[in-house]
């Protein structure tokens, strides 16, 4: 039987196809730049040779010649390994930035099971009780419920989404707390799962169906023993960094690097490059297998509902779902596009940051109620995993608003990233779990990306791909594939 686990990401790494000796054409042509250029000195790095694909000198126009160490070496495509504090822009970085903190004084409530507790610790003498609303979903945006009775020490709640309000004993609202609640929720039947539409959708893509037809997807799926066994269906956590260039993982993500290679043992994708400009042209064919200009249904202005993404495909194989953005505003498909005008998957993240983030006056403001939208999603994360240990669920996170606009932005995510890493695997949650940790593109601003180490990382984001390792044993011509692959030029496809 055909899993979606391979269908979807393996084929990504092992296909090679016409794609691939176009980019690196294109690659290569950007490394031969920094060949010509005597005056522009490039420093090669020599504290990462442990991804040191090879050495190799290269003669330069002037007759003299130059030794470089590259990542990806093959035929067709040269990708080098440069120095990411490299002299020629370690004046243009901010390397002692300062990390940012929300004040938590006022997030004064919280939820244990389905119980929503009035903290005593932190309650003041001028709190008199509190109240919560519902938030739901309603098309694009989202709307509030009815006020519950007050309640001053515990109230139970049975909404995914919540607004607390917190009064004096003038009735003034004093505080005000969002919080995300579990509710477990069933796999659909593939009859009510989307319309008559969506469903022919899913059964007409063309990426999979075009795998299946070439064949290609029984070399994915088969290994020593045979075909893949559906008791080894993986759930699949996908966690993207907005912005995000291997090169700038290695100024600001050191810990979470050092956890994802020492720890988890997970594959670094050396030469995995962007398709096109944005976040939304990358993420398309991530999670539909085509281009942004090949599928008209993203470009209606009724929204994109009626296109084909891959979370329906394992929603149809009994998987939950989860699509979760912590800056909606510029949403991946509603900053340029129509977004969604219904729930996209089972569980859905939109109503609650945009009610949460209501109000801020600042486009680039971190701090919502206590604490950043990009903490509440990584906790989101961890309370999926944890709460369908026994399911399967298909999820997938975005994070922006850290990363998008400043290179040491990311920086404030590498202790985020870290314990959320740690507590899925220290708490088993990754044993059944195909983990991706990625960026979508580089920096595509600023003085930094005016350089040629700038040219190279906004092309080549970041990209860890880690599989259990019972995994890897029973399915090691799979691995082996991967650990192949990840020296040779790859794309979100």
């Amino acid at each position: 039987m055909l899993t979606l686990f391979t269908e979807s990401f393996f084929w990504m790494v092992i296909n090679v196809t016409a794609l691939f000796f176009f980019l690196c054409t294109i690659l290569f042509s950007y490394s031969r730049l920094v060949y010509v250029d005597v005056d522009n000195d490039i420093a090669v790095s020599s504290y990462d040779e442990l991804y040191s694909c090879g050495v190799k000198t290269v003669p330069l126009d002037n007759g003299s010649t130059r030794t470089w160490i590259f990542l990806v070496d093959t035929e067709n495509c040269r990708i080098p390994n440069v120095d990411p504090f490299d002299t020629s822009i370690k004046h243009l970085l901010n390397l002692h930035s300062k990390p940012y903190r929300c004040d938590d004084r006022k997030l004064v409530t919280y939820i244990q099971g389905n119980t929503l507790y009035l903290n005593q610790t932190k309650q003041s003498k001028h709190l008199s009780f509190c109240r919560f609303k519902a938030i739901y979903r309603n098309g694009n945006t989202f709307e509030f419920g009815e006020e519950s009775q007050a309640f001053n020490r515990s109230i139970e709640i049975k909404d995914e989404f919540i607004k607390v309000m917190c009064y004096n004993f003038s009735r003034s609202v004093m505080v005000e707390n969002y919080h995300l609640h579990f509710i477990m929720k069933y796999p659909k039947t593939k009859e009510s799962i989307y319309n008559s539409k969506q469903s022919n959708d899913i059964k007409n893509n063309t990426t999979i169906n075009h795998l299946i037809k070439t064949g290609k997807t029984l070399n994915v799926l088969s290994n020593q023993n045979g075909r893949f066994e559906i008791k080894d269906h993986l759930n699949v956590l996908l966690v993207m960094i907005d912005s995000t260039s291997r090169i700038n993982s290695l100024r600001y993500l050191p810990k979470t690097r050092k956890y994802l290679i020492d720890t988890l043992e997970a594959t670094e994708m050396l030469g995995y490059n962007k398709l096109a400009d944005n976040t939304m042209v990358n993420m398309v064919p991530f999670l539909t297998g085509d281009y942004y200009e090949n599928q008209p249904c993203l470009k209606s202005k009724h929204g994109v509902d009626n296109c084909s993404f891959i979370w329906q495909n394992y929603s149809q194989s009994g998987y939950l779902t989860h699509f979760g953005e912590d800056w909606p505003r510029i949403g991946t498909f509603h900053y340029s596009l129509k977004g969604f005008k219904r729930q996209p998957t089972d569980y859905d993240d939109r109503p609650f940051h945009l009610a949460n983030e209501k109000g801020s006056r600042l486009m680039m403001e971190t701090c919502f109620h206590g604490r950043s939208s990009s903490e509440t999603l990584y906790w989101r994360i961890y309370d999926l995993a944890y709460n369908l240990r026994n399911k399967h669920y298909f999820s997938l996170s975005i994070l922006s608003r850290m990363s998008h606009d400043f290179l040491e932005g990311v920086k404030n995510l590498d202790n985020l990233s870290l314990n959320t890493l740690k507590k899925l695997y220290e708490n088993n949650l990754l044993n059944k779990t195909f983990l991706a940790f990625f960026g979508d593109h580089g920096m595509r601003i600023g003085k930094v990306r005016m350089t040629f180490i700038g040219q190279l990382e906004e092309r080549l984001p970041m990209m860890f791909i880690y599989i259990p390792e019972w995994f890897k044993t029973k399915y090691s011509s799979l691995f082996n594939n991967l650990i192949t692959n990840s020296r040779q030029l790859t794309t979100h496809f």
